[in-house]
């Protein structure tokens, strides 16, 4: 018998166990409570398999999965759940899976709903129920045991759970199925850790918080991201340039500001000799050449997946063409909407950072 043919034929047994023999055990006992009943009902089928020697523990705590069942040295884990509605969906682990048990042959889980007379227990592989996934303080599984065959997660994706799970790319993975999944003009709540993480310019991503009551340094650093990710905002004109540039700082840092557009055109126009004529204040940031360095230093050391899913531009193309090059020749075409003698003057101007 295989291995996992005989997973099966243990929990199926155990699962009978648990809604005949053993419901005085089990009923109403929800989350971690009814865990330790799983794993003795495991523990009592494996005795009808005296030709294997099954090992049960019941890991349990900060652990993913809660049991874990080792036959000939291989290791197979048991994720518990329990709902007390009449969908047999719940909230899995974090998809960081930072707390998986190592080594592991394949998962399962067990769902129970211990809340009716006689309670009733399903049983699949994690592969074929996770549905989806759902932001909550950290990116988690949905646990769906109807999920129909070829709808998992890990099939959207177009990759095997057990091969995306070993990838050293895979939260970008996620983080690019949640972005399909929520539509061009949303963004996701996104943290990197299980319980909260620093963004990637040093800002936590534990709560959500205002512009206002960062420190001065640091709502400086922020505008620097935001026109190096944002090229739009150099649009002159439009009146929807702002929308992606608040949802990046939303999803990415849990920062909200209703004052964002004044951060950048409060002022109205400042002097610009070379120009010979005033120019709109967010062009300050372009002619300014602290401030214009610290954009391309910025640009140099943004995640270049980041940078693919603003533009909207394939990555292979961001290398080859150079990211600073990209930027200037976005900027110069969002100022050219609306004033091309602008765009041509301002051209050379930040061409000659390039290569600095």
């Amino acid at each position: 018998m295989k291995l996992n043919s005989l997973i099966v034929n243990v929990v199926e047994m155990a699962c009978e166990l648990l809604r005949t023999e053993m419901i005085a055990d089990c009923t109403d006992k929800h989350g971690t409570e009814l865990e330790p009943v799983v794993a003795n009902a495991i523990k009592k089928a494996s005795e009808s398999f005296p030709e294997f020697e099954i090992k049960v523990q019941l890991i349990s705590g900060q652990k993913f999965p809660d049991i874990v069942l080792i036959i000939n040295d291989h290791k197979f884990g048991i994720e518990v759940k329990t709902t007390k509605s009449d969908k047999w969906v719940t909230l899995g682990g974090s998809i960081t899976e930072s707390t998986k048990v190592d080594d592991l042959v394949d998962i399962y889980v067990l769902f129970g709903r211990t809340n009716v007379s006689p309670p009733e227990f399903r049983f699949r592989r994690f592969s074929e129920c996770a549905s989806s996934v759902t932001i909550t303080h950290s990116p988690r599984f949905t646990i769906d045991m109807d999920t129909p065959q070829g709808e998992t997660v890990f099939e959207h994706i177009g990759i095997p759970y057990e091969v995306l799970n070993a990838r050293s790319d895979k939260m970008s993975l996620y983080r690019k199925f949640l972005k399909e999944k929520v539509g061009p003009n949303a963004d996701v709540w996104w943290l990197d850790g299980e319980t909260g993480s620093e963004g990637s310019n040093g800002f936590s991503t534990d709560a959500i918080r205002s512009f206002e009551s960062l420190s001065p340094l640091d709502r400086e650093k922020l505008k620097i991201e935001i026109l190096a990710i944002f090229p739009e905002l150099f649009d002159l004109k439009s009146s929807y340039k702002y929308h992606s540039a608040t949802r990046y700082i939303a999803a990415r840092y849990g920062i909200v500001d209703h004052c964002f557009r004044d951060r950048f055109t409060s002022g109205g126009k400042v002097p610009w000799s070379t120009y010979g004529s005033s120019v709109p204040k967010i062009i300050e940031n372009l002619i300014y050449n602290d401030r214009l360095t610290s954009i391309l230093e910025r640009l140099d050391e943004l995640p270049i997946e980041v940078l693919a899913e603003y533009w909207g531009v394939a990555e292979h193309i961001i290398n080859r063409s150079g990211r600073r090059r990209l930027w200037v020749d976005f900027v110069t075409r969002f100022v050219g909407r609306n004033d091309s003698a602008l765009a041509d003057h301002l051209r050379p101007v930040l061409s000659s950072h390039l290569n600095q």
